[in-house]
């Protein structure tokens, strides 16, 4: 192929959307759109596929376009048969859920798209692996699709020299973040809906007192531009038992985040090779004066949207986190069976502290009651 630079100039033939506002995106993870067609599908439709062959002449390119025609076909038989785009992976019994919601690139309602947190999946399946637990994530499929839509709609912009357009303005917008979903959505959302079956499952299955451990693991920058290598957020256990006034499940939910704090480091420790050089993990979760402001990674938002740990604890599990782990760690955690063993072993670890602690709190708060009486 020709340098670029003397590839002629092409008068442009394809217009991109305009972001969907808010409104928008909502009506379309609804189901809202007639005759199932979204935005993003208009650009892969009959003449529109064949303009963006115009544009994209690369060989690549066009490898990519034609893949992503028969992921398109596909996702779109997926919809009409009722299968979502998530899927639950059970590696065996013990009431323990991962999940990877960013494992793709998503739009997120008034905001710039959210990035690919690159190696979530791999480590959430681990651990739910090492675990016997369950991981819910994106599928494959829709894994790849989003690949090539974001693969294309950045070569686009390059093809017409246009910088001022956000990179991925092809997504689908049916696709909602499931870490950003709004209350009127979460009755109908596939993410939520899969939290909380799995959630009756358990309890039916083990007794409605059974504790219920869910671990959302997501990815951040790496030092300094974020504290440590890796955050535990505590927000969504926090804030329920702020929003409840209980005291005691306030105390509960700083054991079992301490606990994970103290499992964590002590694992990652054996990390030799993690650079750079900084605080291996903190913790974030609001105190009870805190009670309208999230601080940065806690895993909750306020303001009437829900990210998984919070849509965990909605659905009925005792004890949610949100893990936020610097992209150096997640490289090294994705490759090294043994480290993401003890990972694993360790958050195992610190839920079983936490519910003896718990235990051993309510039979003082017996004793104590008992005593008065």
């Amino acid at each position: 192929m020709e340098p670029e630079t003397e590839t002629p100039p092409r008068t442009p033939t394809l217009r991109p959307p305009s972001p969907p506002t808010a409104d928008d995106s909502t009506e379309a993870g609804r189901g809202g759109v007639e005759d199932g067609v979204c935005v993003h599908l208009f650009f892969l439709g009959g003449c529109q596929s064949d303009t963006l062959r115009e544009e994209l002449y690369d060989e690549d390119d066009l490898e990519d376009l034609a893949d992503l025609e028969v992921l398109v076909a596909s996702a779109e038989e997926m919809l009409s048969s009722g299968r979502p785009r998530c899927e639950l992976v059970s590696f065996g019994p013990r009431p323990v859920l991962l999940t990877a919601p960013h494992c793709l690139a998503l739009l997120r309602d008034g905001q710039s798209p959210h990035l690919v947190e690159k190696h979530t999946i791999e480590i959430a399946s681990g651990c739910a692996r090492f675990l016997n637990g369950s991981v819910l994530s994106w599928s494959a499929l829709e894994r790849r699709r989003t690949e090539l839509l974001w693969r294309l709609s950045k070569r686009v912009n390059e093809e017409r020299g246009r910088f001022d357009i956000r990179d991925g303005f092809l997504l689908d917008p049916r696709n909602r973040d499931p870490n950003f979903l709004a209350t009127s959505e979460l009755q109908t959302n596939a993410w939520f809906q899969q939290i909380r079956k799995l959630s009756e499952a358990w309890s039916l299955k083990f007794g409605i007192d059974l504790e219920l451990l869910h671990v959302d693991v997501h990815g951040c920058q790496d030092p300094p531009n974020t504290p440590s290598h890796l955050t535990v957020g505590l927000g969504a256990m926090c804030f329920h038992a702020i929003d409840l006034g209980d005291a005691d499940a306030y105390e509960d939910a700083i054991c079992f985040g301490n606990a994970v704090c103290r499992e964590l480091s002590q694992v990652l420790a054996k990390a030799q090779t993690l650079r750079p050089r900084a605080a291996l993990v903190r913790l974030s979760a609001p105190g009870p004066e805190e009670e309208n402001c999230a601080p940065r990674f806690s895993g909750a938002w306020r303001g009437g949207r829900h990210t998984q740990s919070q849509q965990a604890i909605r659905a009925g599990f005792s004890h949610a986190v949100q893990l936020e782990l610097s992209k150096a760690l997640r490289a090294i955690l994705a490759t090294d069976e043994v480290l993401l063993s003890g990972f694993a072993s360790a958050l195992r670890a610190a839920w079983v502290q936490a519910k003896a602690a718990k235990t051993q709190r309510q039979r003082r708060s017996k004793r104590s009651w008992q005593a008065k009486t």
